[in-house]
């Protein structure tokens, strides 16, 4: 979501930020009640036992990641300055520098 944020310049954050406030309201919401109404039905143990589940879900999912996954955007959508990298990001500073007539020793 934060690469998808940066694409926007001027409202990406801000939305990613929304995003994740809305997100968590809604979580908190929903979490409540169905924690309300299991804890009635069952032994707290059991919510436990099967919440405990949720963290092997999420690594499972987690490790399905690649790299490839942050490069699902149009060129032709993104200005040349937005970067989803932090070495595109250094190569590009360091670039900046060289033209202004640093010297390159001490770029490095």
């Amino acid at each position: 979501m934060v690469i998808q944020s940066r694409k926007d310049k001027t409202y990406g954050s801000q939305d990613f930020v929304t995003l994740m406030y809305i997100s968590v309201g809604m979580g908190g919401v929903v979490g409540c009640i169905f924690a309300g109404l299991t804890t009635e039905h069952f032994h707290p143990k059991w919510i436990f036992f099967y919440y405990s589940f949720f963290g092997i879900i999420i690594a499972v999912f987690a490790c399905q990641l690649t790299k490839e996954s942050e490069s699902d955007r149009n060129v032709d959508e993104v200005d040349s300055y937005v970067s989803t990298s932090q070495e595109d990001y250094e190569f590009r500073y360091r670039r900046e520098r060289i033209l202004m007539g640093e010297d390159i020793a001490s770029i490095n």
